[in-house]
């Protein structure tokens, strides 16, 4: 049975300019970008996870 494990990402902009984040080269799809976010970890709010 697979673990459900909670995702946030968030949308940033300013004018005309987006905030995306590169991921680290080690890991998986590694130097691909993205918005920003994190997994929830127990205990933690998705603001946090943010």
């Amino acid at each position: 049975m697979e673990e459900i494990v909670d995702v946030v990402a968030a949308l940033i902009w300013d004018k005309d300019k987006f905030m995306i984040c590169q991921r680290p080269a080690h890991k998986a799809r590694g130097l691909l970008w993205e918005f920003v976010g994190g997994k929830v970890e127990a205990g933690e709010t998705k603001q946090e996870a943010l």
